[in-house]
């Protein structure tokens, strides 16, 4: 694996709902793709890029990653939302860490500079590749074997529900955001989203013929990827 230059990805919502929708139809298998759970991530990924604004590298869900780890990697400045105990000891003498206390927060705002491990991205070669990662990692790393539970992220895209969504992804340590905050402006995503005109009607699919019977966890979390 190699370290990439940072490249801000280009890209439309429709492009990132139709990747997203190649990558349920190859990972699971599906005649159709599920439009809930496709939504729920597609405000997501908006989310946690700005829009896409701020994407680099099709990383549409902002993954981390170690260099000379898995995937080709790259770093580019980023911020987190931290206590005071959250804070490595570390990172108060760092040149490549500047820390911003918060009026009225008990978070401290701490943006990291390259080539600091702690922003260091993976780093994909196309959009198919960057969905096909966010989709099954989402799956795979952030959900619950036990289908339905409190941790199980995947399922609460399935069905729906934005806040246990959200939840689960913190319970996961996806984000060191708010809750409450993370989850208000994941909703505000999704019903823009819901606002805008976007096709649904010819999304890649797999051919009905081949389809397995649907399911909403492949029997997967026993397997050796750890990333």
């Amino acid at each position: 694996m190699d370290r990439r230059p940072a490249q801000q990805t280009v890209v439309t919502a429709q492009q990132v709902l139709e990747a997203m929708a190649q990558a349920y139809a190859d990972f699971f298998h599906a005649p159709s793709p599920n439009k809930t759970a496709l939504m729920v991530l597609l405000a997501q990924s908006a989310f946690e890029t700005g829009w896409w604004k701020y994407m680099w590298n099709n990383n549409l869900g902002n993954y981390k990653a170690v260099a000379n780890g898995v995937y080709d990697w790259t770093y580019f400045t980023c911020y987190e939302y931290l206590t005071t105990a959250q804070i490595p000891v570390s990172w108060n003498t760092d040149a490549r860490i500047t820390i911003e206390d918060r009026e009225g927060k008990e978070t401290k705002k701490v943006t990291i500079h390259p080539d600091h491990p702690a922003c260091c991205f993976a780093s994909f070669t196309n959009l198919a590749d960057g969905a096909r990662e966010y989709l099954t990692k989402l799956v795979r790393k952030y959900s619950d074997p036990n289908d339905q539970g409190p941790g199980d992220a995947w399922h609460w895209a399935v069905v729906g529900d934005v806040p246990r969504f959200a939840t689960a992804l913190r319970s996961h340590g996806y984000f060191t955001d708010d809750l409450a905050h993370y989850t208000k402006t994941l909703e505000g995503c999704k019903k823009r989203l819901e606002g805008m005109k976007l096709d649904w009607d010819h999304l890649p699919s797999w051919p009905v013929e081949e389809s397995r019977i649907r399911i909403i966890h492949p029997p997967i979390f026993n397997d050796d990827d750890n990333s």
